[in-house]
């Protein structure tokens, strides 16, 4: 699953990647996309092992990811 949200005035992005965790985007680099891959991939997140990221969605500020054996991760977006 992919889902965009804000953090105060910058755009972003979540990346659902299974057991490699939730990969996070900088949306205006995605838009200016240059085909490199992982262009506009600016870091990930783990919640440890075996905990694989099914979904996301993201509104508001705030990021809900479904982990796996970990349940559900609820994270406020700030800049």
């Amino acid at each position: 699953a992919v889902s965009g949200g804000f953090a105060n005035s910058t755009s972003v992005y979540f990346v659902a990647n299974g057991e490699a965790g939730l990969w996070v985007g900088d949306g205006a680099k995605l838009r200016d996309a240059s085909g490199t891959p992982g262009h506009g991939i600016a870091g990930s997140i783990r919640f440890g092992a075996g905990q694989s990221v099914n979904y996301v969605a993201a509104k508001n500020g705030l990021v809900v990811a479904a982990v796996g054996q970990g349940g559900l991760k609820i994270m406020e977006l700030t800049e």
